[in-house]
């Protein structure tokens, strides 16, 4: 009989290559590129920004932006911009800050081609859930009465989004009536909830003889910088706020950061909020998914164990920011790379900036490599459906190498329901070495013991000019406390705890004669250490080096015979496990309660370092020490001694455990298998580690199309896929140090509609007989190297 190739058999063919075909994309972005995607999304008249979004941008209408301008010609651009005179300020050679500037005026700078526009950092406070105990918590009112102190003479300087309504405080002995408004900068505005008068009044409770100054640092990162500017020439002798901006650098000093420097470097107590990003963080090196997919720009981020994407559930009317940065320079003029930003629905398919009810702008792609702008992304998604919505972050390295990553979330209704990494959630100015970032615990906890959850965590992460690890946060202050305002009673977050600190420290100046006998330096030491240590023994990046009790930083203060420094290892920030080859980076440094007298090369600390017998000890405070090759446990201590001999007792240490990673692979299937929907499939997997470091655990990820989402069991079984489509199985184990293996295994699953066998025509189904090319990031393969049996079934028909 012959055989007889039917068009149903021809559309089995056709539609498999469909399932398998590439697309090359060329290596360069089109369109606008000058303008950031989110700028333009906002300030474009035809698109709709629903109003809260722009609220939360500090933009309550879209007639004025903040704007921030980079450069390769900052000559050129500073003759564009002479126009808007005050309104434009040059922050660096490539940077440009301009404020309420229309979409006119916009349109002008970007026609005169002279740099890349985008959004300027804009700032959030950095509450709790809004729901003073903490003048007890920290025993401030025993401080004050056994000493006699109470800030008198101090002056502090409070920066937060508003403090509006004075008199209502003053009123209520809350406040004093000599409350300064600097340049009559008070925050009134209809976005601000009043949260500098709620700091203000924490302070006036805990040192009721400090003179208050206040100045808003809201919307924008330049009236943030004119705010530190402007307390530090009011004579500020502390300064403290509690606000972050998502937009400055994470892996460098940002605009702020250095304007946080130079208040310090003027004799300023910088103190401010380290923020409460801790349940809404993520960090980690680029890893590809799939790095031999072939497709040039198309490189997908690998969240953990083959997961391209990261879930966030948005609430009935939750707003979403998230913003991407990765460790370039960030003056717009030596970017490596290119990475994109994208919001994607449940399903991983669709922009959930289409569908109804959710508003936003879903894709951050702007021109890194093209254009002055710097390595940042970001979106935005407004949820005003009934129901809850969940959403999935996905990051693409367009071009370049692979880097450091850092995710950052702002808004409030939202959850992040996989990936979250607590650690290095501070960022921004709350990383400057010389200021004081303050954590928080509730003030009502019966231990006063335990570290809020949201309170951010550290260490901060540095690249540029040089590669730092700083260790933060310094010390942890009290939050839930009470105020006379209605919205802050009880009054969360580490924007509750910094008010606390930087009272104490007011205390802490006075008893010690003003700065003019104590330096500030001096009073920044000793506000960290006169804690209590809490979590793990010695500073940590949790609690920093404990919670601040004001009686034992006076007698830290008091002390009358010299005390030894304490030494603590910035770099590795924790234990750590490493692979064989690597090289850490070792800083150290050393905490005083003294202004310490120096040695006679004029520095004031001698450091030792023992690297447990993999290198020689070294004397450099900051040493380079030879890669770790061989496997094993080993031991870092550094101690510091000061210029009168006295040596740390209790040096600090760090355990560095140099391991193999395991290998995975999976056993089933081959590369790819195919099936009819309804089908169940039996995985297998095995893991291998040369060093034996069990048991293993393991993770497979399905990513679409089968009952479940992902199996941590080893074999997995009757795993059913019901919907018809192309997906990828993934496949990755862990040994118990924690190693992951390098990279995923993966395995594609066609899922073929079910076919009818009816009337006498024929179905088919696609065997893979040969070894495949390796799958792109969707599991895509191409047509050449896939050999394709087409198997055909037939009934005869009777001939009579």
């Amino acid at each position: 009989m012959r055989r007889i190739l039917s068009v149903t058999g021809v559309l089995c063919l056709l539609m498999a290559g469909v399932a398998w075909a590439q697309t090359d994309e060329g290596t360069a972005k089109s369109g606008h590129l000058s303008i950031s995607g989110m700028l333009a999304h906002l300030s474009d008249p035809d698109t709709h920004v629903h109003t809260r979004m722009l609220r939360s941008l500090g933009l309550p209408r879209r007639d004025r932006f903040h704007i921030a301008v980079y450069t390769k010609d900052p000559g050129r651009l500073q003759t564009v911009l002479d126009p808007y005179g005050q309104a434009c300020r040059q922050l660096s050679r490539s940077l440009f800050y301009c404020s309420n500037l229309t979409p006119a005026q916009i349109e002008r700078i970007d026609r005169a081609d002279a740099g890349w526009i985008g959004l300027q950092p804009l700032a959030s406070v950095r509450r709790g859930s809004v729901t003073s105990a903490g003048d007890d918590a920290h025993g401030a009112a025993d401080f004050r009465a056994r000493l006699g102190v109470d800030g008198n003479e101090v002056n502090i300087g409070v920066i937060s989004d508003g403090l509006v309504n004075l008199q209502a405080s003053v009123d209520s002995g809350d406040l004093p009536d000599n409350v300064q408004i600097v340049n009559g900068r008070n925050g009134d505005d209809e976005n601000n909830s009043d949260e500098g008068r709620a700091m203000a009044e924490i302070i006036h409770d805990l040192a009721p003889g400090a003179n208050l100054f206040f100045h808003s640092g809201f919307p924008s990162s330049l009236d943030m910088i004119e705010a530190i500017e402007a307390l530090t020439a009011a004579g500020a002798h502390i300064i403290v706020d509690d606000l972050g901006f998502l937009g400055e650098p994470v892996f460098e000093d940002g605009p702020i950061a250095q304007a946080v420097q130079t208040a310090v470097d003027s004799g300023v107590v910088y103190v401010t909020s380290a923020g409460n990003s801790a349940m809404d963080n993520y960090h980690a090196m680029y890893r590809e998914l799939n790095p031999n997919d072939g497709i040039a720009n198309r490189n997908e981020h690998d969240f953990g164990g083959g997961d391209r994407t990261m879930a966030i559930t948005v609430a009935p009317g939750g707003l979403l920011f998230v913003f991407l940065q990765w460790a370039d320079r960030f003056d717009g003029l030596s970017g490596t790379a290119d990475y994109d930003l994208h919001l994607l629905d449940a399903s991983e398919n669709v922009s959930p900036c289409t569908l109804p009810g959710l508003f936003g702008f879903c894709d951050g792609a702007d021109a890194q490599l093209q254009t002055a702008a710097p390595p940042l992304e970001q979106v935005a998604l407004l949820n005003t459906r009934s129901e809850a919505v969940t959403v999935n972050v996905m990051i693409n390295r367009y071009a370049g190498e692979a880097l450091p990553l850092q995710l950052l979330f702002n808004g409030g209704g939202f959850t992040i329901d996989e990936h979250n990494v607590a650690s290095s959630s501070i960022f921004g100015h709350a990383c400057v070495s010389d200021a004081l970032a303050i954590g928080a615990i509730d003030a009502n906890d019966p231990g006063f013991d335990t570290i809020e959850g949201f309170s951010s965590q550290g260490p901060c992460n540095i690249y540029f000019p040089t590669r730092q690890t700083r260790f933060k946060p310094d010390v942890a202050g009290a939050d839930g406390v009470n105020t006379s305002l209605p919205f802050f009673t009880p009054f969360f977050g580490t924007s509750a705890a910094a008010p606390h600190i930087a009272a104490i420290a007011a205390l802490l100046i006075e008893l010690g004669g003003g700065l003019d006998e104590v330096s500030p330096s001096r009073i920044r030491n000793i506000v960290r250490l006169g804690t209590t240590d809490l979590g793990v023994a010695g500073p940590d990046h949790v609690y920093g080096f404990g919670v601040v009790e004001a009686q034992q930083a006076a007698n830290v203060l008091q002390a009358a015979a010299n005390t030894a420094p304490q030494s603590v290892i910035e770099s590795p920030a924790d234990d750590i496990v490493i692979a064989p080859g690597e090289q850490p980076l070792f800083q150290g440094t050393c905490i005083d309660a003294e202004d310490p007298e120096v040695n006679e090369d004029g520095t004031p600390f001698t450091f030792a370092w023992d690297f447990g017998g993999v290198a020689a000890a070294s004397t450099l405070q900051n040493p380079s020490a030879p890669p770790f090759t061989t496997p094993g446990t080993f031991t870092i201590s550094f101690t510091c001694t000061d210029a009168n001999g006295l040596s740390d007792p209790t040096p600090d240490s760090r355990t560095i455990t140099v391991n193999v990673a395991p290998r995975n692979m999976i056993t089933s299937h081959g590369d790819s298998v195919i099936v009819e929907e309804g089908s169940q499939l039996n995985f297998t997997g095995v893991c291998d580690d040369p060093e034996n470091n069990t048991p293993y655990s393991y993770l497979w990820r399905f990513n679409g199309g089968a009952d479940r989402t992902s199996s941590t069991e080893q074999n997995p079984s009757r795993v059913r896929y019901d919907t018809p489509g192309d997906y990828l199985a993934s496949f990755r184990c862990n040994d118990a140090f924690g190693s992951e293996a390098l990279a995923s295994d993966f395995v594609r699953v066609l899922v073929n509609p079910r076919t009818s066998q009816a009337g006498g025509g024929g179905g088919c189904s696609l065997v893979s007989n040969a070894p495949t090319r390796p799958l792109d990031a969707l599991g895509n393969m191409g047509l050449p190297l896939l050999v394709i049996t087409l198997i055909w079934t037939w009934r005869r028909r009777s001939s009579g």
